[in-house]
């Protein structure tokens, strides 16, 4: 079973090779929504380190944009469904 300290390593090495490949200031993530609707790639990178959501254009959390639970909850559905 996959924990959620692993989940965020998994999520972090994740990262640092796409800011290896496309740089820390190319966007990383888009969602079109009120305020703040993409985020560089070092900002997901922060994110993943304090284990916290994604930051509105305020700077308050918005809530359901963790990428740690993100690759969470998706090594647990690979596990579950055997597709490692």
């Amino acid at each position: 079973m996959i924990t959620r300290e692993q989940a965020r390593q998994r999520a972090l090495d994740a990262i640092n090779e796409i800011i290896r490949k496309e740089g820390g200031q190319a966007k990383g993530l888009m969602s079109p929504r009120k305020g703040k609707c993409a985020w560089t790639n070092l900002e997901i990178k922060q994110a993943i380190i304090e284990n916290r959501n994604l930051l509105d254009y305020d700077g308050t959390e918005i809530k359901g944009m963790n990428p740690v639970d993100d690759m969470f909850r998706y090594l647990q559905y690979a596990e579950d469904r055997k597709l490692n």
